[in-house]
């Protein structure tokens, strides 16, 4: 992600395509840009609050670089993408993250479950569902781990009824269609 953010502001600056944006806007979005082009999940509204800009500023400068730039291709966004940044991010064992990419495996097969849902929303639903099946606390630096439906909903952006909506039939899939079973 570094050496792509490192490109793209060369790129950016040797192009003059900065002009009429802030220096807070440029960074943000070729932070955000380069987090795409690799794949991972991040949240533009994390980066839009942190560099106290419009979310949909970024977003529109971002589609600029794309059509300016033939190099930079965005790699769709996928739960397990998000998924996975979260468990490095809040700490939580590594049962705990392996269960949580197998339940996603399996509950992406199901196209009930995931069309037409965000895919943070569909993640978070499934870090929450985890929770039921693993235990995360995980002691982590000397501080523990807890995973209620308010961290989850804050690390992913979703509201609390979000996570409520997905996880429980997330959950019933999986036990019903994975060789997990529930002691």
């Amino acid at each position: 992600v570094t050496q792509t953010a490192i490109q793209l502001y060369a790129q950016v600056y040797d192009n003059n395509a900065y002009y009429g944006r802030s220096e807070d806007l440029i960074l943000a979005t070729i932070l955000y840009t380069a987090t795409r082009v690799n794949g991972y999940a991040y949240s533009p509204d994390r980066l839009a609050t942190y560099f106290d800009i419009d979310k949909n500023s970024m977003i529109k400068t971002m589609r600029y670089f794309t059509s300016e730039f033939d190099s930079l291709v965005l790699q769709p966004i996928t739960p397990d993408s998000y998924i996975d940044t979260a468990c490095s991010e809040l700490g939580v064992s590594d049962e705990f993250r392996d269960l949580a990419m197998e339940m996603n495996a399996v509950c992406s097969d199901s196209t009930t479950l995931l069309s037409g849902k965000s895919p943070n929303g569909f993640a978070a639903g499934i870090m929450y569902a985890t929770t039921k099946l693993v235990d995360p606390n995980a002691s982590v630096n000397g501080e523990d781990v807890q995973l209620t439906q308010k961290r989850v909903g804050e690390q992913f952006n979703v509201s609390q009824v979000t996570i409520r909506k997905r996880y429980q039939e997330q959950l019933e899939y999986f036990v019903k269609n994975s060789s997990y079973s529930v002691e």
